[in-house]
């Protein structure tokens, strides 16, 4: 069970999202209204009734709170200028530099979630096993104390997909490369895109497909 949430950003800047006022709500299918922060927006929330709640990206959770005229984050901007087709990408392939009209997707993962507590992972479930043979009952308490912890989370998983021209005689060439300096160096020949990944220096990118 999940005891809080935790927002932070790559900068290891973190704070409690019980330290910020829960500005927007999402509805659940039971009816209720529940309460969410900006440092959620894109994540999902547990209802009273059980079921869990995906909380939409902070553009729309803007757009329904009436806060138009709210400066958008660097995320929110590129997906407002995909969903208006209004996003330059140039008309030169990214790896020949030939001219181009073919797409290939790429997907951005900027920040994630992670977890503390709750049940160990397979190492320390080796480690649990060496101390109990020694110390029986009191190392078999000790693990379970922690055992017993709440899971807690930390950041929030922060996505997006953006389009990027390659010539189509480059897709599979582009489609099989994992080295992030190169996928980078790519995207940073559309200015948007090199504000965002100055933004999220730490963003892994995959190539998607068309």
């Amino acid at each position: 069970m999940v005891r809080s949430i935790v927002a932070s950003t790559f900068n290891d800047h973190s704070f409690s999202t019980t330290s910020h006022p829960m500005n927007y709500t999402v509805a659940c299918h039971c009816g209720n209204e529940i309460g969410v922060s900006a440092s959620q927006a894109g994540s999902s929330v547990s209802c009273d009734c059980g079921q869990a709640v995906d909380v939409p990206r902070l553009s729309l959770l803007r757009r329904s709170a009436g806060e138009e005229g709210v400066p958008l984050g660097i995320i929110e901007r590129i997906e407002l200028l995909i969903d208006k087709d209004r996003l330059e990408l140039g008309e030169s392939c990214v790896v020949s530099g030939v001219r181009t009209t073919s797409v290939l997707h790429f997907h951005v993962q900027c920040e994630r979630i992670w977890q503390r507590g709750g049940s160990p992972g397979f190492f320390m479930l080796i480690l649990q096993i060496l101390i109990r043979i020694p110390f029986g009952r009191i190392g078999q308490a000790m693990w379970q104390d922690d055992a017993d912890d709440p899971v807690e989370e930390f950041g929030r998983d922060s996505s997006i997909v953006v389009p990027l021209h390659v010539a189509p005689e480059y897709h599979q060439q582009v489609l099989g490369c994992r080295n992030q300096r190169k996928l980078k160096k790519m995207l940073r020949t559309v200015p948007i895109y090199d504000e965002l990944l100055d933004e999220y220096p730490g963003a892994i990118i995959s190539p998607t497909g068309q």
